[in-house]
């Protein structure tokens, strides 16, 4: 395919209220995958951890 195809001209349903749910993590799956990376992201920003999920919500 071409880059002017069809194929190319996408809708961003990444913001829609009915997708909401389609895509991401819940909070309990971020806490539990990415504990380590939470932690080296807060101790970065110099933010408590609950702080920054709170941000990333």
């Amino acid at each position: 395919m071409g880059i002017f195809s069809g194929m190319n001209n996408l809708t961003d349903l990444s913001m829609h209220p009915q997708y909401a749910t389609m895509l991401g993590y819940t909070h309990a799956e971020l806490e539990s995958n990415f504990a380590e990376e939470l932690a080296a992201a807060a101790t970065q920003f110099n933010i408590p951890q609950i702080e920054l999920l709170d941000k990333l919500r």
